[in-house]
C-alpha cells in the first residue's frame, strides 16, 4: 500500500508589514552611482538589515528591495531610501532625514523619519545635520513611485567625503542594527499590526509529496518484479517436483498390479 510521507512545510506569515529598502544609485539609468563607494556600501547595509530581519523579525516584517527603479515600494507599507552624502568641502559632515511635504502620509512620514533619526545618528556618532536638506532630498524622485499610503523617508547616513564620517560608516553592520532598532521602535508604538499575533500557516510541499510517491511506486514496482521472478522459480520447482512424484506414483501402481 502506498503511503504519503516526507511532508515538507513552508511557513507563511500572514499580514506582515511590508518594508522596502531602496538603493537609488543601483542600476540608475543615468549612470549616477553617487559618492565614491556609496553604491556598494548601501548594498552591504541592505543585506545586513535583511540578515537581522530574517533572524529576528521575519514573522512581523516582510522585507523587499528596490534599486533605482521603484517597484516594490509601490506596494510597501514603509519605504526607506538609503543614501550617503558627499561634498567638495572635506569639512562638510553629518547626515539627515527628509520627507515630501506633499505626501498623503506626510505626518506619519515625519514621525517615522524622526524615530529612525533618534535611534541612528547619536548612537552611530554621525552629526545630525538637517540644514543639509535640499530640494533633491525633500522631493526625492522615488517618492513619486511609492504607494499612496506608503509611509516614506530618505536618510543620508553620513558624508563619505568627510574622513570622520567615512571611517565610522564602514561599520555597515552597526548602521543596519541601529536602523532596525529605529524601524521596530516606530512600528511597536505606531503600527497596531506589529503587536497583533501572527499565526504561521503551514503549507504542504506537494512536490515533496509527489517525489515521495514516485519513490514508493518505484520501490513497489521493483518488489513486484522480484516477486514475479521468485514466483516463476518456485512454480518451476514445484512443477518439477510434481512431475517426479507423478512418475514415482505411476511406477508404484505398475509394481502393485504386477504382484496381483
Amino acid at each position: 500500500m502506498l503511503k504519503i510521507k516526507n511532508y515538507k512545510f513552508t511557513i507563511i506569515y500572514m499580514n506582515r508589514i511590508k518594508l522596502t529598502i531602496q538603493n537609488g544609485h543601483f542600476n540608475a539609468p543615468n549612470g549616477q552611482t553617487g559618492t565614491s563607494g556609496e553604491l556598494n556600501l548601501i548594498q552591504k547595509v541592505f543585506y545586513a538589515i535583511k540578515s537581522i530581519i530574517d533572524k529576528d523579525y521575519a514573522d512581523k516584517i516582510e522585507l523587499s528591495y528596490d534599486d533605482a527603479n521603484v517597484k516594490n515600494g509601490a506596494f510597501a507599507d514603509y519605504f526607506i531610501a538609503l543614501h550617503f552624502d558627499g561634498a567638495t568641502n572635506s569639512n562638510y559632515d553629518g547626515g539627515f532625514v527628509d520627507c515630501n511635504p506633499d505626501s498623503f502620509t506626510k505626518d506619519k512620514d515625519w514621525d517615522f523619519a524622526r524615530t529612525i533619526a533618534d535611534y541612528y545618528f547619536n548612537p552611530m556618532g554621525i552629526r545630525f545635520a538637517p540644514e543639509h536638506r535640499t530640494a533633491n532630498s525633500t522631493y526625492y524622485y522615488g517618492f513619486n513611485y511609492t504607494g499612496e499610503n506608503t509611509v516614506q523617508t530618505i536618510i543620508e547616513l553620513g558624508t563619505l567625503t568627510n574622513s570622520h564620517d567615512r571611517g565610522i560608516c564602514q561599520d555597515y553592520n552597526k548602521i543596519a542594527r541601529l536602523l532596525c532598532q529605529g524601524i521596530v521602535a516606530y512600528l511597536k508604538e505606531k503600527d497596531p499590526r506589529y503587536t497583533v499575533p501572527t499565526v504561521p500557516t503551514p503549507t504542504v510541499d506537494y512536490k515533496a509529496q509527489a517525489d515521495s510517491l514516485r519513490a514508493e511506486l518505484e520501490k513497489t514496482k521493483k518488489e513486484y518484479a522480484d516477486f514475479q521472478v521468485k514466483s516463476a522459480s518456485m512454480i518451476a520447482d514445484l512443477t518439477s517436483k510434481c512431475q517426479s512424484w507423478e512418475s514415482k506414483f505411476n511406477t508404484l501402481v505398475k509394481n502393485i498390479k504386477a504382484l496381483l
